[in-house]
């Protein structure tokens, strides 16, 4: 017996068998059968999917708050709100009611104005959402300080406003037209609150199939509100004989600044 092995036997029985293994070759379908194919290899998923922008509770109720506050305020105030109507077509009623400032109206504008400002961060985050849904953020932020970041965005934007317009009349010696032309612009963004809430409202709660024709319609309305806002503020100047080159400069420096550095913001934040 070969000493070189300690099972002899067992290794001539199997050493031809593993010698062959070398050369054959096995296919999936002679062990598996005929109808076994190889599976492509996937990715896999690490990541949660995450809800939209506009179905956490902070969202939908701002959208809630935003529609009881308008039905609000349009019945509790509809005399006020006829009358601050009544100055899109009549310049000596919006002349009177510019000069005045009554109380009563103005509470309702400072309503209008804060219930605005609300639906317009409500549309703007349903804006960011549609047309970029993948952003770069952290869970808990994405979700819970979108609508107050757009509402205090919004509001760091009237500040400068303020701000631009108090220091140009404190140094030009023109504080009571500062006063107007903040009232007056006051009164615009209140109208375009009562006009232009319902289909905010609409276009946040909307669904994929209506995103187009709210986007336009929203896109006209600004149109118009703006038409609106440069026509009367012009109006305002020429009867206060005051230099077009300031009209233009206040358009420049506080209408215009503001929403252009703004939008130039949101569309690289939205093409990167």
């Amino acid at each position: 017996m070969d000493n070189d092995s300690i099972f002899p036997l067992l290794d001539e029985r199997i050493t031809p068998h593993i010698l062959q293994t070398d050369s054959l070759t096995v296919t999936a379908a002679e062990i598996f059968g005929g109808q076994t194919y190889l599976a492509s290899g996937g990715e896999t998923v690490l990541h949660d999917t995450l809800p939209l922008l506009s179905g956490n509770i902070l969202y939908q109720t701002a959208v809630l708050v935003i529609f009881a506050s308008y039905c609000i305020i349009i019945f509790r105030y509809r005399t006020l709100i006829g009358s601050m109507m009544k100055t899109l077509w009549s310049r000596l009623h919006r002349k009177k009611v510019v000069e005045e400032r009554n109380r009563s109206f103005s509470r309702l504008l400072k309503l209008l104005v804060t219930i605005g400002m609300v639906a317009i961060a409500v549309v703007g985050v349903k804006l960011v959402e549609i047309f970029d849904s993948d952003i770069a953020l952290p869970h808990w932020s994405l979700y819970w300080l979108t609508i107050p970041a757009a509402i205090t965005l919004l509001y760091l934007i009237r500040t400068y406003r303020w701000s631009v317009l108090k220091l140009a009349g404190y140094l030009t010696y023109h504080t009571d037209f500062v006063k107007r032309i903040i009232f007056l612009t006051k009164i615009i963004f209140s109208i375009g609150a009562v006009l232009f809430i319902p289909s905010m409202i609409m276009f946040a709660v909307s669904t994929t199939p209506a995103y187009s024709f709210f986007v336009y319609l929203l896109g006209f309305e600004a149109i118009i509100w703006a038409s609106y806002l440069l026509g009367q503020t012009y109006d305002l100047f020429v009867k206060e004989n005051i230099s077009i080159l300031h009209w233009f400069l206040y358009l420049c420096g506080v209408e215009i600044l503001p929403v252009s550095l703004l939008f130039v913001a949101s569309a690289r934040i939205l093409i990167n």
